[in-house]
């Protein structure tokens, strides 16, 4: 297309394009968007309808964590790597002395959180990288941790 503001662009992605290419274009942008689409196509064994509708999240969450779909556990594993790059991001703009990270998909991801590049993109911080890696990450996996929380803040000030 000739449009280049974001709002079309993100118009189009919305709509389900999966590239964007904005004329006038050179070959080696063409040669690269063309490199892009048969990756994902090949990503999906050739079929682009393998991806899950739209509407359809929590089966794509679930193909995700049990690594059934390629492309939505590479999905999932960009993700991860965000993820650890903001977090990383916040806790040395914070000073922190520790992480926790808790809620939403985080308890149910298990092993595929680990694997999946998080602390790799949390400690990729240049000349702060060693300090980053001695900071201590958890993740909350008790499905109630507010109950949990209240009811040990109960017994701490009640007794049993």
């Amino acid at each position: 297309t000739s449009a280049r503001d974001m709002e079309t662009v993100r118009g189009a992605m919305a709509s389900g394009a999966i590239l964007y290419l904005i004329k006038p274009f050179t070959f080696a942008a063409f040669a690269d968007r063309l490199r892009r689409y048969l990756s994902f196509r090949d990503a999906l064994g050739g079929d682009e309808s393998a991806v899950a509708p739209a509407d359809d999240d929590t089966r794509l969450w679930q193909r995700a964590i049990e690594g059934d779909d390629a492309l939505a556990a590479a999905a999932l594993e960009r993700w991860c790597r965000c993820l650890g790059s903001v977090a990383g991001d916040l806790a040395l703009a914070q000073l922190s002395s520790a992480v926790v990270l808790a809620g939403g998909v985080l308890p149910r991801l298990g092993a595929r959180f680990d694997a999946a590049g998080f602390h790799a993109r949390f400690i990729a911080k240049g000349r702060y990288g060693a300090h980053m890696e001695r900071l201590p990450v958890r993740r909350i996996v008790h499905p109630e941790p507010g109950l949990l929380g209240a009811a040990a803040a109960f017994y701490a000030e009640h007794g049993a």
